[in-house]
């Protein structure tokens, strides 16, 4: 990626402001000779250099920040992430840090369209991973692309099945019903790891079967939801998937009467 000269002015901001905070920060320490070393000769590797510092104090920043997404710590987190970046473009994980923070603000201007950018990025020049793959796809669900977000997190599920997680079969639920496609769901659920093989997967196909039993009333898909319940009542006994689908079915149960 070529730095353009205006590009680079921003990138080498010694006090850097950020977006509506209006709160300028000062340069760490060990930026400083960084900073100059650029200045006098912006070579790839004395980008890299700045970037990977940037990188660290990123990382630093984002856990101090925790949940506060509106305070200036985060903004500053997301400064120096967008940074490190920019910087050296050829590290898969900044962007993916990158990406990652500007998911924790959908309701920020542009922030989603950026973060498919930073995921596809880290995709390009680091190749398939578990993590940007999934990143990718929340992206596209924030933007409210559910077919794409689906077609996305199906990808990279069947590449790294035991990514199948709660944190990316809570989304996916939410695709396949937004875009109509339920039935497609529990049928990838089966092709995946087996929803009686890994607990959250029971449990985000159980939870589409049922959507499936309340439309329809067939037969077919109380069975299925019946094999599902007795899985999770007989063999997964402890968790927080047999626990999540306990609450579930109790609450399925008092709606029904």
């Amino acid at each position: 990626m070529q730095i353009r000269p205006l590009l680079l002015s921003a990138l080498l901001i010694g006090i850097a402001q950020v977006a509506t905070a209006q709160q300028s920060y000062p340069p760490f320490a060990d930026e400083e000779p960084l900073i100059a070393a650029v200045r006098a000769a912006p070579t790839p590797e004395n980008l890299r250099k700045l970037g990977e510092v940037r990188l660290k104090h990123a990382v630093i920043l984002r856990g101090l920040a925790g949940d506060d997404t509106g305070g200036p710590t985060f903004q500053r987190f997301l400064l120096y992430a967008e940074s490190a970046a920019k910087l050296a473009p050829g590290n898969p994980h900044a962007w993916k840090v990158y990406g990652a923070g500007l998911l924790m603000v959908p309701e920020w201007p542009s922030t989603q369209t950026l973060a498919e950018e930073a995921f596809r990025q880290a995709l390009a020049v680091g190749g398939s991973d578990a993590a940007s793959g999934i990143g990718l796809g929340q992206a596209l669900f924030n933007q409210h692309r559910f077919d794409a977000a689906r077609a996305q997190w199906e990808r990279i599920l069947r590449r790294y099945p035991l990514a199948a997680e709660s944190d990316v079969l809570g989304p996916l639920n939410l695709a396949y019903i937004l875009s109509g496609e339920v039935e497609a769901g529990v049928a990838f659920y089966d092709e995946l790891v087996g929803p009686e093989a890994w607990p959250a997967v029971g449990l985000a196909q159980g939870i589409l079967i049922k959507h499936l039993l309340d439309r329809t009333g067939d037969d077919f898909w109380q069975a299925r939801l019946d094999r599902l319940d007795d899985y999770f009542m007989n063999t997964v006994l402890s968790g927080e998937e047999a626990q999540t689908w306990v609450n579930l079915r109790a609450k399925w149960r008092k709606v029904a009467k």
